[in-house]
C-alpha cells in the first residue's frame, strides 16, 4: 500500500469487450497528483470502453480537482454511451463524494456490484 502522502494509479485493461476497464487509485488524490489523472482519463477516454469501474478501495484522500476528473471522465464516456462506476470508496472519500452529490451521475457501489453496474453498457 503507497504512503500516506503518495498517489499511485493503475489500470487493468480486459481482453473482452464486454468485461470494464479497472482503474485503481491509491494513497491521496490532492492537487500534486490531479495532472496525473487527468492524463491517464483522458487517455482512457479516448480509447472509448464501454465500461469503466473506478476502484477507490487504496484511496484515502480525494480533492475536489480529482472529482472534477472523474465527472470529466463520465462526460467523456457519456458520449458514447460509456458508463463509469466507483466502487469501495473507504468512509472519508465516500463523504467527500457524497458531499458534491456524484452518486447522482455516476454510481458508488460495493464490491461485485460493480460489474452488474455497468452490465449493458
Amino acid at each position: 500500500m503507497p504512503a500516506l502522502d503518495s498517489f499511485d494509479l493503475t489500470m487493468h485493461s480486459p481482453n473482452s469487450d464486454d468485461r470494464p476497464v479497472i482503474v485503481r487509485l491509491m494513497g491521496a488524490a490532492d492537487m500534486l497528483a490531479t495532472p496525473r489523472i487527468e492524463k491517464e482519463f483522458e487517455a482512457l477516454a479516448a480509447r472509448k470502453p464501454a465500461a469503466v469501474v473506478l476502484d477507490l478501495s487504496g484511496l484515502h484522500y480525494i480533492s475536489s480537482l480529482a472529482i472534477g476528473q472523474i465527472v470529466s471522465l463520465w462526460e467523456a464516456l457519456r458520449g458514447h454511451n460509456g458508463t463509469v462506476v466507483i466502487t469501495n470508496p473507504i468512509h472519508d472519500v465516500r463523504a467527500a463524494l457524497d458531499r458534491v452529490n456524484l452518486g447522482v451521475v455516476v454510481p458508488v457501489v460495493s464490491g461485485a456490484a460493480a460489474y452488474t453496474a455497468t452490465a449493458g453498457a
